[in-house]
């Protein structure tokens, strides 16, 4: 006759593969961010909204993405590139602009699949470790 194995009554703890699906799921939650035209507003009224970063569409086609945006008088400054230097683009060149907002459907769904994954994660490491799984 076979005798199950005694086991001791374990706390629920976060192990490491609980930390790790917290740590992707940290990583994954800017992914959940996306550009948005600001057609209506002129680029001052966006700037002033607040926004830490601008898209900026000039009008011979390039893009530029600011960091810090101001605008003094009819010029629009921020932070470029990989080394942040200042740039200033004279708002008669700025022929669109985006500003980053946070998408609730892309965040839900990100946060559904991760937990999803830590799910299956964790359910697949409890059957590992059950002795009599697959005997």
């Amino acid at each position: 006759m076979l005798r199950r194995a005694d086991r001791t009554h374990c706390e629920p703890t976060l192990n490491r593969s609980g930390w790790t699906a917290t740590l992707l799921l940290l990583v994954y939650l800017p992914g959940c961010v996306g550009w948005h035209a600001e057609n209506a507003a002129p680029p001052a009224a966006v700037v002033s909204q607040g926004q830490s970063q601008v898209r900026v569409r000039r009008a011979d086609g390039s893009r530029v993405t600011l960091s810090q945006p101001r605008v003094h008088g009819d010029t629009l400054y921020g932070q470029a590139g990989s080394a942040q230097q200042w740039v200033s683009v004279p708002l008669t060149e700025v022929t669109g602009l985006e500003t980053l907002h946070t998408d609730p459907a892309k965040t839900a769904l990100a946060v559904l699949a991760l937990g999803a994954v830590a799910a299956v994660t964790v359910a697949a490491i409890q059957l590992s470790q059950d002795p009599f799984f697959g005997r």
